[in-house]
């Protein structure tokens, strides 16, 4: 008797964590995506500015024009 008892209290269990997976686990993974979607999002905005406010996001550089390449020096073949 005290078997069939455990028997069906396992199977009892076992049914209801199915049941309970079935309808738990669309919410979870739909709040697992958006919080991963809102921390891969993060980064990329920007925060609120002041009115008047600059941002520069790039200065360029100095570059180097194809006639700054570098000094020129003449030099003469010696022959052996």
């Amino acid at each position: 008797m005290q078997l069939i008892r455990i028997i069906l209290i396992v199977i009892i269990v076992y049914y209801l964590l199915k049941l309970a997976v079935r309808f738990l686990l669309p919410f979870m993974l739909k709040y697992a995506i958006r919080k991963t979607q809102e921390n891969y999002q993060r980064p990329y905005q920007e925060p609120p500015r002041k009115q008047g406010e600059i941002k520069v996001d790039y200065a360029p550089g100095k570059r180097n024009q194809p006639g700054e390449v570098g000094e020129y020096v003449d030099y003469e073949e010696i022959k052996d």
